[in-house]
């Protein structure tokens, strides 16, 4: 088995059941987004995060040293700065819909306990959740349900 599908649970059962699939990338992650998984080398921001924990997340990455581990790892560096945390927050909301629906609500849900519990007693985190469009903060708050 290559190295790629080795690593992916979820490739590893999508070819299980054929040697003959066509991938077709969920709504918002990229070929580059989904190649970075596999070691090449891309720099995370708080607008890229997102896209990079979809797409470990889409292809069921487990490893340790991998984009998984890498992106649970600059989330925690981010979420100690409340402008960048407030970022993600806002990318998240591209994620909220489709077959990566999963992975941008657990980011959103991070990032909101995150900013919550950020000892920002005035209140600013509401502030960032209050300026979301309407229609992004009803799919946060479904997102939050489910």
């Amino acid at each position: 088995m290559d190295p790629i599908t080795s690593q992916s649970s979820h490739l590893k059962r999508r070819l299980s059941e054929s040697s003959d699939i066509a991938v077709d990338l969920p709504a918002g992650l990229t070929v580059d987004t989904v190649a970075s998984c596999y070691g090449a080398e891309v720099a995370l921001s708080p607008a890229s995060l997102v896209a990079a924990w979809a797409a470990a997340d889409w292809l069921e990455l487990r490893a340790e040293n991998g984009m998984a581990r890498r992106a649970e790892d600059y989330f925690q560096e981010v979420a100690t700065d409340h402008g960048r945390a407030a970022a993600v927050l806002r990318s998240c909301m591209a994620f909220l819909g489709g077959e990566a629906a999963g992975a941008g609500a657990a980011l959103l849900v991070q990032c909101l306990e995150t900013l919550a519990s950020s000892g920002c007693a005035d209140g600013r985190w509401l502030e960032d959740v209050a300026a979301l469009p309407v229609e992004e903060f009803e799919v946060a708050v479904e997102a939050m349900r489910q």
